[in-house]
């Protein structure tokens, strides 16, 4: 869900596959398919319907999906974030949820804040992430599958012939 100044600008949906070591595919079906994939080392975004492969090195990659390679478990909140603090303030999805709010040291200049949304047993269930000028995304985790065996072919895209591939 994609907000600015609390207007929701556009709301997308789809299926997140994670595989370690840091890889991620994001398959978006509603409103339009596309397709966003990092290998660990690359990240990668494909829009059909432009007939187009947006690619950079993750390091390079100023997308906001990039750093949440972390939804892969591993995050030490000490190295990542400045400051953090549970949220009363704010409705949880789910009652027993607890949400934080924490203040990244990495990507200042674009995130002012992260809020997670916590389930009892330790899943991320919702991500907020806070930019500059009142924008705001918002990422809703439901329907989890868990310890699923996914072939590292999954996270290789061939664009189709005919695709315009630009490096960023």
């Amino acid at each position: 869900i994609y907000q600015q100044d609390r207007r929701v600008l556009r709301e997308e949906g789809g299926t997140l596959y994670l595989r370690k070591p840091g890889q991620m595919r994001w398959e978006y079906e509603d409103p339009e398919p596309k397709l966003f994939l990092t290998d660990g080392r690359r990240v990668m975004l494909y829009v059909p319907e432009e007939k187009r492969v947006s690619q950079a090195s993750i390091k390079e990659s100023d997308d906001l999906r990039s750093p949440m390679r972390f939804l892969l478990g591993g995050l030490k909140f000490q190295k990542e974030f400045q400051q953090s603090e549970k949220v009363l303030d704010v409705p949880p999805l789910e009652s027993r949820d607890t949400i934080v709010k924490a203040v990244p040291k990495q990507m200042a200049e674009r995130l002012e804040w992260v809020m997670l949304e916590i389930s009892p047993e330790f899943q991320i269930r919702r991500l907020i992430l806070r930019e500059p000028g009142g924008v705001q995304t918002e990422f809703r985790f439901d329907d989890e599958t868990t310890d699923l065996r996914l072939a590292p072919e999954l996270f290789h895209f061939q664009p189709p012939a005919g695709t315009q591939v630009v490096e960023q």
